[in-house]
């Protein structure tokens, strides 16, 4: 798919970094991972831009947050939610899900392996922003939810032992919605943040959460950019992809440069070429979202960089939630914002 971009009829002259533009429609594309301070600052500048102005109470159609509430059915706490898990009345994947809730990601592993992973995910903290790290065997996670079970509180999990599926007649990772007859005493639980918990504050600010509208789990792309490796464990980056506007996409660096320990600002703007995806419409993990004239494709860092580096170690066992189906804490998105 060609990514339409916008221009204004009287280009700016500026003197931003090279290869980010943008301002009130102008082209943006660029790489933010790894810029240099100078950079960071001029591109946090751009994003104080005005934005185009919006009002909720005179619109005709639906805002992004409005359609968030439709479609998603609602629970009145974190904790019912991983009630309904733990019971099998929920097997749904978690997006919009208990809005201003931080969501993260479960990687359980044995204690042989476990600062190895560690240090891989402080080496990588834009894919893997470690948020919570268990004692060996405890299902639970203390500072984000004291009644929480890991082997029972996700609505999707994925069980591996040596890199092949459980059940030998499959070839395929095993997918159960109960991971307690796999649990060992030595499993170490890493929680890993999220973006879905900046996607209610990216609705607030009236920025399209199109995988949310659409219904269906958010596209994931593996690039060409490699994580810096620790031990065993290495992978290339893993993205996910949220269409917008170019001036929305200035305002959605500045929505989420605040949620640090859930990826943070996005890492790269406009085309996906450029970090090695060939065919946006062909995500290697989620589904296909739709792609609307005048928008551009904006791409966080995903944790699921951290799965791809558990299959490259080859782990005797490994216990994560499946792409999409997230650990829903009690702990707020500004919460975390803090830590």
């Amino acid at each position: 798919m060609q990514v339409e971009t916008l221009r204004t009829k009287t280009p700016l002259k500026d003197s931003r970094p090279t290869g980010v533009k943008g301002n009130r429609g102008h082209l943006i594309q660029g790489s933010l991972l790894g810029c240099p301070k100078t950079k960071r600052r001029a591109l946090l500048a751009l994003s104080s831009a005005r934005p185009p102005q919006l009002n909720f109470h005179q619109s005709t159609t639906k805002t992004p947050r409005k359609l968030i509430m439709e479609t998603q059915k609602r629970f009145d706490s974190p904790s019912d939610l991983r009630l309904a898990c733990r019971e099998g009345r929920f097997q749904q994947q978690t997006a919009g899900m208990c809005p201003g809730f931080a969501q993260a990601g479960l990687t359980a592993l044995p204690k042989a392996l476990a600062f190895d992973f560690l240090l891989f995910c402080t080496r990588n903290p834009e894919a893997c922003s470690l948020i919570e790290v268990t004692d060996p065997g405890s299902p639970t996670p203390p500072t984000l939810a004291k009644s929480a079970d890991l082997r029972k509180d996700i609505a999707m999990y994925r069980v591996t032992a040596n890199g092949q599926d459980q059940n030998s007649s499959s070839s395929e990772v095993l997918t159960v919605s109960d991971a307690e007859k796999y649990w060992r005493p030595d499993l170490v639980s890493f929680l890993l943040g999220c973006s879905f918990s900046f996607e209610d504050a990216l609705a607030a600010a009236g920025i399209p959460v199109r995988h949310i509208e659409e219904g269906v789990t958010v596209p994931m792309y593996i690039t060409n950019r490699q994580c810096k490796p620790s031990g065993p464990f290495k992978a290339p980056l893993v993205v996910s992809m949220r269409p917008m506007t170019p001036s929305q996409a200035l305002l959605a660096v500045k929505v989420t440069s605040r949620h640090r320990l859930s990826h943070g600002a996005p890492i790269h703007l406009g085309s996906p070429a450029d970090i090695g995806i060939k065919n946006i419409d062909e995500p290697d993990f989620g589904n296909k979202v739709t792609m609307k004239e005048g928008e551009i494709p904006v791409f966080w860092a995903c944790g699921l960089s951290a799965q791809l580096a558990l299959k490259n170690a080859n782990p005797e066992l490994a216990i994560t939630h499946a792409p999409g189906y997230m650990f829903i804490s009690d702990v707020t998105t500004e919460e975390l914002c803090l830590r």
